[in-house]
This record gives structure tokens, C-alpha cells and sequence, in this order.
């Protein structure tokens, strides 16, 4: 069984997870991240489990030299690099961050986020086929 296969599916049923409830209900999904966004410590909660879940991928990624885990190794230290600062140092900065980018009445962010969870549902399927691939 490779590392690399197993992280990769792993990664890609998350990403379809969370990418699935943007493509399909896009106003839920921004009352639950600006709900998420509202306390320090889920914050500091979800950042330290994406911390986690970049160092996996760091780690499954440095066991082999191939593409599929040059890709989960450098999604893995952009995930680290975003989400220790951001979300666990300087949770402030997050929430302002998602006040900026998704403002109450802003016309049209409905139809982004939709795209941008039905993109997330296509890469997270793409990761998943090519994780079974590498196994």
C-alpha cells in the first residue's frame, strides 16, 4: 500500500466533503464560515486540525518521487504555512480576512462560492482517482 495513494484519497474525499456544501447550498456554507469565523477558539480549532492535516501530507508526500507526492508535499506546506499563522497565531486576522472577502451584501457571492465548491468537488474527485491509481 503506498503513503502517498492513501493520503491522496484521504484528501480528496475531505475536499469533495467540504467542497460539496458550497456547489449545493453556497448561502448555508458562507452563514457556517462567517459563524466559524466569529470565535478564537474555532478558530484556533480548525487551524490546528489543518495544521495536522498539512503535516500528513507533508509527511506521505516526502516518502516517494513521484508527481502525485510532489503535489500533496507542496499543498501540504502551503496548507502549513497558511494555517499556523492565520488561523492559530492570529485568528483576528482571519476573521477580518473573511469579512473582507465575503461581505453580508455583497451581490454575486453566491454564485462564486458555487463555482468555487463545484472546482473543489472536481480537484477532490481528481485527487481520489489518482490516489487509487497510486495504490
Amino acid at each position: 500500500m503506498s503513503q502517498v495513494g492513501m493520503v491522496s484519497i484521504v484528501v480528496g474525499l475531505v475536499a469533495v466533503g467540504m467542497r460539496l456544501p458550497q456547489a449545493v447550498a453556497p448561502a448555508a456554507s458562507l452563514r457556517w464560515l462567517r459563524k466559524m469565523a466569529r470565535s478564537g477558539g474555532r478558530t484556533r480549532a480548525l487551524g490546528a486540525l489543518m495544521a495536522a492535516f498539512g503535516a500528513t501530507m507533508v509527511w506521505a508526500g516526502g516518502s516517494e518521487d513521484t508527481t502525485l507526492a510532489t503535489v500533496l508535499t507542496v499543498a501540504g506546506w502551503g496548507i502549513l504555512g497558511l494555517s499556523v499563522p492565520a488561523l492559530i497565531v492570529f485568528p483576528t486576522s482571519f476573521r477580518a480576512l473573511v469579512e473582507w472577502f465575503y461581505p453580508e451584501s455583497a451581490p454575486g457571492r453566491e454564485t462564486f462560492l458555487q463555482m468555487r465548491g463545484v472546482f473543489g468537488v472536481v480537484v477532490g474527485a481528481f485527487l481520489v482517482w489518482f490516489g487509487w491509481q497510486a495504490l
